[in-house]
């Protein structure tokens, strides 16, 4: 791979992006659609949710996973609800048509809510915040996504991402708009140092991420060994009703207790993000 950055004017990566769905079997107003969703992620600064997305579509739109000729509809409503299901179509497409009915039902009744269901992949969910802003509304857009995440002390992914995004109209000063998933370290960030990584660097960036776990064990360890000896000393005193003879042995075993019983919950963490992001970079 080249160090090398090449550099195009966003109008042109929207042709190219609209071009490929075209190509693939989606309509032209819903490729221009689903262009500017992936072009406004980069044209903000988020790489990881813009055109480098494309390949992911195209493989999904190729295999039949994804059908480039979804025919969405309201499965229910009321005047300021709906629930939609996108025919299992590009979430590019399906999640700005069920954003515009929120949008009008906000403008009628005061508050619009809508769930989509039957779809996938929708962006960057600021995109959509930004199209209430523009109507001078509120925006709230959220997601739930495949299993990436461990839960607190977990070794195992099971929950995900969980994209949020809120944009608040700011009257004569700018809007304020929060765009983030809910994990610690967000997938996509990883995604773009491995894309932009070569050869030793891929593996240097799981010796990081491995690296900030492993502080993390340490930390633990601490925090648990002295909260272990006020436990034990303090369950002695209350149980027992003595003082012991030796406190210095007694914060030793209390320490090393601790410590192992931490170590236990916290490794088998750290080690499941090392194989999760080898596997990822085996994958690349």
């Amino acid at each position: 791979m080249s160090g090398e950055t090449r550099v195009f004017p966003w109008p042109r990566l929207h042709e190219f992006c609209a071009a490929v769905f075209r190509s693939l079997g989606v309509p032209e107003a819903d490729a221009r659609l689903a262009a500017d969703v992936l072009s406004s992620a980069d044209r903000r600064g988020i790489d990881s949710h813009g055109v480098a997305r494309l390949r992911t579509y195209y493989d999904l739109l190729s295999i039949g996973k994804i059908n480039p000729r979804s025919r969405p509809r309201i499965v229910r409503e009321s005047a300021s609800t709906a629930t939609v299901d996108g025919d299992n179509g590009l979430g590019l497409v399906v999640g700005p048509w069920a954003n515009g009915i929120a949008m009008e039902k906000a403008e009628k009744a005061g508050t619009g809510w809508v769930a989509v269901c039957g779809t996938n992949h929708f962006g960057i969910a600021g995109y959509y915040v930004l199209q209430a802003l523009a109507r001078d509304l509120i925006g709230w857009a959220m997601t739930n996504s495949s299993r990436g995440v461990a839960p607190l002390w977990g070794a195992e992914r099971m929950l995900g991402t969980n994209p949020i995004a809120i944009g608040f109209p700011g009257g004569e000063e700018p809007p304020i708009v929060l765009d983030m998933s809910t994990c610690a370290v967000p997938l996509g960030k990883i995604e773009i140092a491995v894309r932009k990584a070569v050869g030793a660097q891929r593996h240097q960036i799981v010796g990081l991420v491995v690296g900030e776990g492993s502080k993390l064990v340490t930390a633990g360890l601490l925090l648990g060994a002295a909260a272990a000896v006020l436990v034990g000393r303090l369950l002695q005193t209350l149980l027992f009703d003595v003082t012991p003879a030796d406190p210095l042995a007694l914060g030793i075993a209390a320490v090393a207790f601790g410590a192992v019983a931490l170590a236990a919950c916290l490794l088998p963490a750290v080690r499941a993000s090392r194989v999760d992001l080898m596997e990822s970079l085996r994958q690349e």
